[in-house]
């Protein structure tokens, strides 16, 4: 499996702050107010701005985008219907390309792309395995299960967020709660190894480099817990999905 790995050219831009109708509410397909639409596209030109600062360094390389966010996404991939943290945004990929002027890929999952990472790039932590769970709190909760080599799509699970486990695990918690939020994360792994033949758990975002959440993990269970090294996880699993879509 080929290596896949950041480069060295990089842009940040960061976002206006905009809370979300309920999830509850966002599940029942609610109309998107005339301010998250807005805040939508304020996102989607501050994404926009951030490619063509980076693109404009590359000036005599075909570039593609590959994209992942968090938040459920429809059938078609193109938009984010339920989001926590942000706007819902319809038709992400096709208003990069008319903003941008480059091709996009499918919208993918920030979870599973991450996870992906952990397989191809150097330093990952589940090049090796075949059965997996990857976990990590960021704003929401990341997960990604991981059997006989084939991620697992959303559908085919209940999710954290779903078990009502997630608000006590999210980033936040682990600052305010440390110790709750470490038993919290014990009973979902515990969860998952009962419904899944695990090899190995890898503790990513908020929990990177925690190497003592890990050994003591791994100490009460009968699966390794290692944690992720890597940066910008998301971004490398996007785009070895992409490339591998392209040469399929």
């Amino acid at each position: 499996m080929p290596d896949f790995r950041l480069g060295d050219i990089r842009s940040e831009r960061e976002f206006k702050p905009f809370s979300p109708p309920p999830r509850e509410q966002q599940l029942q397909h609610s109309a998107r107010s005339q301010a998250e639409q807005k805040a939508a596209r304020e996102r989607v030109e501050c994404i926009a701005e951030t490619i063509l600062e980076c693109r404009a360094r590359l000036p005599d390389t075909q570039v593609l985008l590959a994209v992942a966010a968090p938040g459920l996404k429809n059938e078609a991939r193109d938009s984010i219907v339920v989001s926590v943290n942000g706007p819902r945004i319809t038709g992400l990929p096709s208003l990069l390309e008319e903003l941008t002027g480059l091709s996009c890929g499918p919208l993918g999952d920030d979870s599973v792309m991450a996870a992906l990472a952990e397989q191809v790039a150097p330093g990952g932590q589940l090049r090796d395995v075949s059965n997996a769970y990857y976990v990590g709190p960021g704003t929401g909760l990341a997960e990604a299960v991981l059997q006989s080599g084939r991620w697992l799509s959303s559908g085919t699970y209940s999710r954290a967020w779903e078990l009502g486990l997630e608000a006590g695990l999210r980033a936040q918690a682990w600052v305010s709660d440390p110790h709750g939020s470490r038993q919290r994360l014990l009973g979902l792994i515990e969860l998952r190894l009962d419904e899944f033949t695990l090899q190995r758990v890898v503790l990513g975002q908020r929990l990177s480099h925690q190497d003592e959440v890990a050994g003591w993990l791994s100490s009460q269970l009968s699966c390794p817990v290692v944690c992720s090294s890597l940066v910008g996880a998301a971004a490398i699993g996007a785009a070895h999905s992409l490339g591998r879509t392209l040469s399929a």
